[in-house]
């Protein structure tokens, strides 16, 4: 599984060379079905070669090196030895992206002046990816998973444990005095315990819950620095795993945005992957729904008082202008059309699975993508619980304080 998260995408709705090719397919990692796995990106590919051709829009000359280059991954064995669930390649003349999805998708490829990222956006916006920080005074352990399961990530700026994150001075008086090393820039003391631009924390002294307390937290800090900084724009759950009283000490101090509001209370340091995530992925899921129903209830609230759209034209306008705070779309719908964004007119051309022509685009990816390059949210919604019948449901600016973790 390769990472995804905002820089990538960005990347990918930035890109304007042409013809932009986007192929999507799922993979069978067993050993026997690894040559049909072969056969149906070559299919794939050829797919997109027609595609091309017919649409007469592009010299052959133009994109025939990216073509060669897609099929010279069909007989590269290298590739396909370390595969995750599905497939994404995006090329274009002097681009190509390859990512290993976390989910299986169906086969679909698409051709035109810029990238499909529908199912970028998806990955961004649903539960297809998260961690479990298992954290204790005697471990810190990190994973990262899917709904196919975990698996462990080793970090190497924080902390192991208490031990290597403090150092105690027991003077055998009764009480602990608790000194705090200088650490570097990422939070951890140097060969020589000197701080790097970075003054050394606090000396504590004392004993009693308080103090532990104290010192508990400092160290939660130093865990959490590590970890915010492995996530950072990545979009996915974190799911803390502690004991009971611990939970809310790192809660106090971490900066992680997309916590879990629950956790898993308990150890697991002697539980296996698989027991972790059968514990972990329910809370998972409920995050997953909990921001599809807050950006319901947004809208509900937000419609009300004439603060949101849903005719695509308006919206367009409203993207124009820097105006959409949040932008929910229909996940399984898609618009052909055209967008002049000096004018922010669309034109729809048809509405249908696959890309009817070249001289279109899929209309609501266009938005979404639109949206987060302005810094908007974007939310995929099941069909059945799409505020409108447009396939679009957007929310303006100024709503924000009622949405602080939509």
């Amino acid at each position: 599984m390769d990472s995804f998260g905002q820089e990538e995408l960005r990347e990918l709705i930035e890109q304007e060379s042409q013809p932009a090719v986007s192929i999507f397919m799922p993979i069978e990692r067993q050993e026997l079905t690894k040559k049909a796995t072969r056969l149906q990106f070559r299919a794939l590919v050829d797919e997109a070669a027609a595609l091309l051709k017919d649409g007469e829009r592009y010299e052959p000359a133009s994109y025939a090196p990216m073509l060669e280059r897609l099929r010279d991954l069909v007989e590269d064995a290298a590739f396909w030895t370390s595969m995750s669930q599905g497939l994404a390649v995006f090329a274009a003349p002097g681009f190509e992206r390859i990512y290993r999805l976390p989910a299986a998708h169906e086969a679909r490829v698409v051709v035109g002046e810029n990238f499909h990222t529908r199912e970028m956006l998806r990955q961004l916006a649903t539960a297809q990816q998260y961690w479990v920080l298992a954290i204790g005074q005697n471990e810190v352990n990190f994973w990262e998973g899917t709904a196919a399961g975990l698996k462990a990530v080793d970090l190497d700026n924080v902390p192991k444990d208490l031990q290597d994150a403090l150092k105690f001075d027991l003077e055998g008086t009764g009480h602990s005095d608790v000194n705090f090393r200088s650490k570097d820039r990422m939070g951890r003391p140097d060969a020589r315990g000197q701080a790097h631009n970075n003054p050394a924390s606090p000396v504590y002294h004392g004993g009693g819950k308080e103090s532990q307390k104290v010192w508990i937290r400092e160290y939660f800090s130093l865990v959490d620095a590590g970890i915010y900084d492995y996530l950072k724009g990545k979009q996915g759950v974190l799911v803390l795993a502690a004991v009971d009283y611990l939970h809310p000490i790192y809660r106090a101090v971490t900066r992680v945005a997309h916590l879990a509001e629950r956790g898993i209370e308990g150890s697991v340091q002697y539980l296996n992957e698989a027991t972790i995530h059968e514990a972990a992925w329910p809370i998972v899921e409920r995050e997953s729904r909990k921001k599809i129903e807050r950006a319901l209830a947004l809208w509900e609230r937000s419609y009300g008082n004439g603060s949101a759209e849903m005719d695509l034209a308006n919206i367009a306008r409203l993207v124009l202008e820097g105006r959409v705070h949040l932008l929910m779309i229909d996940e399984g719908r898609s618009i052909w059309g055209r967008v002049d964004w000096e004018s922010a007119r669309i034109e729809i051309h048809s509405e249908s699975a696959h890309d009817p022509s070249l001289e279109v685009i899929e209309l609501l990816d266009e938005l979404a993508e639109q949206v987060f390059l302005r810094g908007g949210q974007v939310v995929l919604v099941p069909a059945e619980q799409m505020p409108s019948s447009t396939g679009a449901a957007a929310i303006l600016r100024g709503n924000e304080r009622h949405a602080a973790s939509t």
